[in-house]
């Protein structure tokens, strides 16, 4: 792109409004080691890379954890209000949500329980009711709610698991062993995929597991799944609805299972 400076001599800074939502603002540093005026661009070629920030973002959970504390998770991302799927299609908010907090994440403080709710990004919070429920359960086991970003929203269920371990292997799309990425809670996640130049996109990849079939004869077989979505704005989703070949389609994770015919 070029752009004309008219009589000015240079300008003061060049900025940049992302598909994103980032705003990003360059400038040259002046010249000299007496110089007084503030950085200028001066005539030329200028190349700006966009920087890797996010514009906003969900609020993020804290709780105290008998040291500090500690984030938690962002939350209420069902919830956002007049989010563009695609042009011409709108979300259907889920208005409720329910957070696992394990108990080595929250302790008490001075005879009471602290938590924390920040709305760091630009976005506007609107809450009506925040509450904290205990779920007393057998000791060697585990609860989890069934909350997951859906259309329509799930009902309300809490989930009492034992014995919860890794699949037996996990391979993706280009056939890499990548268990040991998915074993623990580490920021180590499986991401041998190309990125789209859209944030929040990026060509199809699949993850494959093969889960243990040894379980108890009657008992249930849940997959407890814990990761991060880097979602699409919605400029980015207008910006990909407009690509003529209709090779962006934007869509939520899908699960499939073989059944016994393979």
């Amino acid at each position: 792109m070029i752009f004309g400076l008219g009589r000015r001599e240079a300008a003061d800074a060049v900025r940049v409004l992302w598909p994103s939502g980032v705003v990003q603002a360059e400038t040259q540093s002046a010249e000299g080691a007496g110089a007084q005026t503030a950085a200028r661009i001066e005539p030329g070629t200028l190349k700006v890379t966009e920087v890797d920030r996010k514009p906003s973002s969900c609020p993020y959970l804290y709780a105290w954890d008998g040291e500090r504390f500690r984030f938690v998770t962002d939350f209420m991302g069902g919830g956002e209000m007049g989010y563009l799927e695609e042009p011409g299609r709108y979300n259907r908010p889920d208005p409720d949500e329910y957070v696992r907090i394990r108990g080595d994440q929250l302790r008490e403080r001075g005879g009471r329980y602290e938590l924390r709710v920040t709305d760091e990004l630009e976005e506007t919070m609107f809450v009506d009711r925040l509450q904290l429920i205990a779920v007393a359960h057998p000791q060697g086991t585990e609860v989890y709610p069934n909350e997951g970003m859906s259309d329509p929203p799930r009902p309300f269920v809490l989930y009492k698991t034992r014995g919860a371990r890794p699949p037996l292997s996990a391979v993706d799309d280009h056939g890499h062993d990548v268990l040991s990425k998915i074993t623990r809670m580490d920021r180590q996640y499986p991401d041998d995929f190309r990125r789209d130049r859209v944030r929040g996109y990026a060509d199809e990849h699949t993850l494959t597991l093969k889960l243990d079939k040894g379980v108890a004869a009657g008992a249930r077989t849940l997959l407890l799944l814990t990761g991060w979505t880097e979602a699409a704005l919605a400029s980015g989703q207008r910006r990909a609805g407009r690509v003529a070949d209709g090779h962006r389609r934007h869509g939520h994770p899908r699960r499939q299972a073989a059944d016994g015919d393979g």
